[in-house]
């Protein structure tokens, strides 16, 4: 594993995407690096993740893969120690089971829905933030600690949201109602 932490998403505004480069100007360890993938949404923000990382001097650390491919993706995922996910509002957000199945440790906008309470379980399973400057502190703890996390929970904690998972649970749901 590396010092990466990855953003895989629609690279548009409501994704929050923004903070993350906010947050890399604020870490501590500087030797942390950010990969953001996705599919490219609004050509306009992009524009602006460019001109915000080089005004805030992080260019060097940040790369932005536009479209990449499902295997750029995983690929990055297994380099990455961290999945940062900023999205404001997110109903649920399977890239963050995908990273946690990666071995990666979760960084989630922590919110009243989505990742936060259905896959982090409010920080049992990952870390959340509200602000730029909540997110570089986790950053810099996540990657730089990352050997004290419990992965093995992570990653067993992933692997309850497989579709063999949903449909036995599905099911003793089904079951109660009859």
């Amino acid at each position: 594993k590396e010092n990466l932490g990855v953003y895989v998403g629609r690279i548009q505004p409501e994704k929050g995407i923004d903070d993350i480069i906010k947050a890399l100007a604020l870490l501590k360890n500087t030797s942390i690096k950010v990969r953001i993938m996705g599919f490219l949404f609004d050509k306009k923000y992009l524009k602006h993740l460019i001109s915000l990382a080089k005004n805030l001097g992080v260019k060097k650390r940040i790369e932005i893969i536009t479209n990449a491919t499902r295997e750029t993706i995983l690929k990055s995922l297994a380099k990455a120690k961290a999945l940062i996910h900023p999205a404001h509002y997110e109903p649920f957000g399977i890239v963050v089971v995908e990273g946690m199945a990666a071995r990666c440790i979760p960084i989630v906008r922590k919110g009243l829905n989505g990742p936060w309470i259905d896959i982090a379980l409010q920080g049992r399973y990952g870390l959340g933030f509200t602000n730029v400057k909540e997110l570089a502190n986790e950053m810099d703890h996540a990657i730089g600690q990352y050997e004290s996390y419990d992965i093995e929970a992570i990653v067993k904690r992933s692997l309850e949201f497989s579709e063999a998972e949903f449909r036995k649970n599905l099911i003793k749901i089904v079951g109660k109602l009859i």
